[in-house]
């Protein structure tokens, strides 16, 4: 009796996956792993740190939060108004919630003629979506692999250690303009 129950919890998670439009599963580029740390994040200055392993992204969207290919979109119910949806709306809603609350997308974009990976949220509808891409900076006479952000408004600079994020903050660097990072 017990693996039956197995079987069908495992059939059940299947069926959602594919209810919701999940594809197979993404991996991070090599060069995007590990963790990043930003002072340059939001008005408060305070450290910002997101992290991507082989599979999960750790930052804005969440926590180890699984990155899989989107197939098509789920039959979200959007809304102005709480009020607006119906009781059956609300309960898909929920259902869709509750099935992906630990999953975002993984796709690649052109960003300025660029390649960016991004990830965004499953069922949500937002322009301004995380935008990442590594490239190497001098810095100290070093080449140094940094991370750049972009969300559609806002491009921010992480570097791999607290030390180079605190030293170059937007705050501190004079010449921001010489990170050029487009």
């Amino acid at each position: 009796m017990l693996g039956l129950i197995a079987v069908i919890s495992s059939n059940n998670q299947t069926v959602s996956a594919v209810k919701y439009g999940r594809g197979k599963q993404i991996v991070v580029p090599k060069d995007l792993r590990g963790k990043w740390y930003s002072y340059d994040v939001g008005r408060d200055s305070n450290k910002h740190v997101i992290e991507f392993t082989k599979y999960t992204f750790s930052g804005s969207l969440g926590n180890n939060m699984l990155i899989y290919a989107r197939n098509g979109y789920p039959s979200y119910h959007y809304y102005a108004y709480l009020k607006d949806l119906t009781k059956k709306q609300i309960a898909e809603n929920r259902a869709i919630e509750k099935a992906s609350k630990h999953w975002v997308a993984g796709y690649y974009s052109r960003i300025y003629k660029k390649r960016y990976f991004c990830v965004g949220y499953w069922y949500i509808a937002r322009e301004h979506f995380p935008s990442f891409r590594r490239v190497n900076r001098h810095i100290n006479g070093k080449k140094v692999g940094v991370l750049v952000y972009f969300n559609g408004y806002n491009w921010v600079i992480y570097y791999p250690t607290k030390a180079l994020a605190k030293q170059y903050k937007r705050t501190s660097v004079p010449n921001y303009k010489g990170l050029s990072f487009k």
